[in-house]
């Protein structure tokens, strides 16, 4: 770094190199000229484990600590023989209990807020985070003062915003989103892969129905999406993968929207003279097993236009499946 480089610039540097850290991580900062009470007091607040600056450093000091570091000792032991071995000026501010906190806001109203803070806190009942929703205009000022939200983790949103430094996602993110990827980045301190399947379930589940209760006329839609559940996972178990947030609530919406048609006899038979290749007829014969328990509840007759409908739906990842899987292997 340049000897001319000003103490702001290097505040601002760590400032960005902390957002890169663990949340309960500490800071060790070694200056050997420079102003120790603006570098701690431009910085304290953003560390929520110990930190340390020492100023009027010297190699055999910083060889000395780096030492110390690789034994893994804490940073009290690591300064307490700092004095009168050395000729230093040392600033010690213990980490205080951090209050972690995951926001949710949304720009329509705090009712969908309420519901996926119900989730979000449920899943992570175990962790020491506080999930609250916040007014999205409440949250979108607190944003633009400095260092007003410097206990977040992350914070969930209906609608693209601008949150600088602190992690973010959007409900389509998480709808539309690779669960894998989002565990890897967002999740995985907090929740292992089962624990955040199920939260993406209730999510999925949570934003099927907003969807679909504007749009059925008399099927409860908490009770419907029981049986469609049931379904996807054989198909799921089929291609043996977790399918994508989008597709998923794709296939939701289909089979609930085409339970509700089947019982007015208003469903689509349009394609129902076509012509089946082979793989068609296998994927047939076994959703007529896999939609049974649904046909029998509900006194349904699924006609092959509908089918065929789901059997498109399940196209894209039935060209990505790598498996060869009674009913649904690639045809030509």
């Amino acid at each position: 770094m340049p000897w001319l480089t000003s103490t702001q610039t290097i505040i601002d540097m760590l400032i960005n190199h902390l957002a890169l850290l663990r949340h309960d991580s500490g800071l060790l900062i070694l200056v050997d000229m420079g102003s120790l009470k603006e570098i701690w007091h431009g910085i304290h607040q953003h560390v929520h484990g110990d930190l340390v600056v020492i100023n009027n450093v010297t190699t055999l000091l910083a060889l000395d600590i780096a030492e110390k570091l690789q034994q893994g000792l804490p940073m009290p032991d690591i300064i307490s023989t700092i004095p009168g071995s050395y000729e230093n000026e040392i600033r010690y501010y213990a980490g205080a209990p951090v209050r972690n906190t995951l926001i949710v806001a949304c720009i329509s109203g705090e009712g969908i807020a309420r519901k996926l803070q119900d989730i979000l806190a449920h899943a992570l009942t175990a962790v020491n985070i506080d999930v609250i929703t916040m007014e999205y205009d409440t949250l979108r000022q607190a944003l633009k003062e400095k260092g007003q939200l410097a206990d977040t983790r992350l914070i969930i949103t209906t609608t693209d915003l601008d949150t600088g430094n602190i992690p973010s996602l959007t409900i389509r993110n998480i709808i539309q989103g690779n669960a894998d990827s989002l565990l890897q980045h967002y999740f995985s301190e907090w929740l292992d892969d089962a624990e955040f399947g199920d939260m993406i379930q209730q999510m999925v589940e949570l934003f099927t129905l907003e969807g679909i209760s504007s749009r059925l006329t008399f099927l409860n839609p908490r009770v419907v999406l029981e049986d469609i559940e049931t379904i996807i996972r054989r198909y799921e178990q089929d291609y043996h993968c977790r399918f994508e947030n989008y597709l998923h609530i794709n296939l939701v919406m289909h089979i609930a929207l085409m339970t509700e048609r089947l019982m007015l006899n208003s469903g689509h038979t349009h394609r129902d003279s076509e012509t089946l290749d082979e793989r068609q007829q296998r994927f047939i014969s076994q959703n007529t097993r896999y939609f049974q328990p649904l046909v029998q509840k509900y006194h349904i007759t699924i006609p092959l236009t509908e089918m065929l409908m789901i059997d498109e739906i399940l196209a894209g990842i039935r060209a990505r499946s790598t498996h060869t899987i009674p009913g649904v292997e690639n045809g030509n």
